[in-house]
């Protein structure tokens, strides 16, 4: 009996360890300056040219199309601190603008850029 326990507690913390991590990720939604979802804008998430203590160059970034609602998802590994560059041409303009978006380990970050 005694070892039918142990051998449940021990399966439950297989099972339980074996649970993914939610994934840490940011989503960028980009308006124009009406506040209306901008589809097509081009979304750049990058450290680029940042140097840690250590010394070391950072050259993390992620580039991603805007969709219908003006959304891109964007996954990475860590946290971290990043730039966003929105940017999309529409006809003879250059729509652009930029933030800064600081993630959360294991959590969804969602942030606005607006264009103009």
């Amino acid at each position: 009996m005694q070892y039918r326990i142990w051998l449940l507690i021990f399966t439950f913390f297989i099972i339980v360890s074996c649970e993914k991590a939610p994934e840490t990720k940011a989503i960028i939604t980009v308006n124009d300056i009406n506040g209306n979802p901008v589809q097509g804008a081009t979304v750049w998430l990058s450290q680029n040219g940042q140097i840690s203590p250590q010394g070391t160059v950072s050259n993390i970034s992620d580039q991603q199309i805007s969709d219908a609602q003006g959304q891109t998802v964007h996954i990475f590994d860590l946290e971290k601190v990043l730039n966003i560059d929105a940017q999309k041409t529409q006809g003879n303009d250059f729509l652009s603008g930029s933030d800064v978006i600081k993630l959360v380990k294991n959590e969804t970050v969602f942030k606005t850029v607006q264009i103009n």
